[in-house]
């Protein structure tokens, strides 16, 4: 099966090119706490309110977008 997108493994420029690929990723986690490690991302904070879940629902619509 051939992958039309992705950072091909293995490679010299695999990490720089996976770094590329993710490097937004910190643009929309504004109001939110994150942990990044390899391919994984942690989202996470405290919710106290309606609001509060909004917000947090909406990062992570940005993060499948």
């Amino acid at each position: 099966m051939y992958c039309t997108c992705g950072v091909v493994q293995g490679s010299c420029l695999g990490p720089l090119l996976f770094l590329v690929y993710i490097n937004d990723v910190w643009d929309i986690f504004k109001s939110v706490n994150y942990k990044l490690y390899a391919d994984d991302v942690k989202l996470y904070t405290e919710l106290k309110t309606a609001a509060d879940e909004s917000c947090f629902q909406g990062c992570l619509d940005l993060l499948y977008s």
